[in-house]
């Protein structure tokens, strides 16, 4: 069974007409639609490997990054914390020690 969704006026329009021919390809459709309106669509054709390499790569790279990023700032409010112990404690918070 297949399902359409369209307005009457868009019936021969040749983004809603489905031609079959041999050798097709696959691809994934994402969309939406509402009451009155067609929202926006996605349509997805599978990776070649090449592409998939890539896209990992880019992906590792962005969590890399992203990790640290969230490791660097979790560090930042720890010393933060401590040092408004120290200065609760009246303490002095200790130098830090040339290299």
């Amino acid at each position: 069974m297949q399902r359409l969704s369209r307005f009457p006026d868009e019936r021969y329009h040749k983004d809603c007409i489905d031609r079959r021919y041999n050798g097709y390809s696959e691809a994934m459709f994402w969309g939406c639609f509402t009451y009155d309106s067609k929202g926006p669509c996605h349509i997805y054709y599978p990776e070649t490997s090449e592409q998939k390499a890539n896209n990992e790569e880019m992906i590792e790279t962005l969590n890399e990054e992203e990790v640290m990023a969230e490791c660097r700032q979790a560090f930042e409010e720890q010393e933060r914390e401590k040092e408004k112990n120290w200065d609760a404690k009246g303490q002095k918070w200790p130098k830090k020690r040339a290299s």
